[in-house]
């Protein structure tokens, strides 16, 4: 039996250019519609003009954290599920993320296979969520 595929739209937000580059094409090969930002003014501007299932958030970037787009996304949009990404994490950063309501917290390097996982365990919730 093969697993059913969730269409999301995904907002990606990292500093890095070549983890952008990557999701910028990846993402739509997994069947997502991708909004690729990188930094957190251009993703709050994003969210304030889209809507999104899903984002990936990486906490440390130049000229703003990933924790004022998270606290956007909590406040504006709050259907939105969102998983924190970063390769300086600590505990205590996974441990407020989650106490914030992320649906996961993963540490980079990431691979497409664990986003992949995400997207798709956010688009089972999304679907059980649509039938209720």
């Amino acid at each position: 039996m093969t697993k059913k595929r969730y269409s999301l739209r995904v907002l990606f937000v990292d500093d890095e250019q070549n983890i952008a580059d990557l999701m910028r094409s990846e993402l739509p090969r997994m069947g997502h519609t991708a909004t690729i930002r990188q930094t957190a003014s251009s993703a709050i501007e994003a969210i304030n003009n889209n809507t999104f299932d899903a984002a990936i958030v990486d906490l440390r970037m130049p000229g703003g954290s990933g924790w004022d787009v998270i606290d956007h996304l909590r406040q504006n949009s709050p259907e939105t599920e969102y998983a924190i990404s970063t390769g300086h994490g600590s505990m205590d950063d996974a441990i407020r993320g989650i106490r914030m309501g992320a649906y996961d917290f993963l540490p980079k390097p990431i691979s497409l296979f664990e986003i992949a996982s995400v997207l798709d365990r956010i688009g089972e919730k999304k679907a059980l969520q649509n039938k209720a």
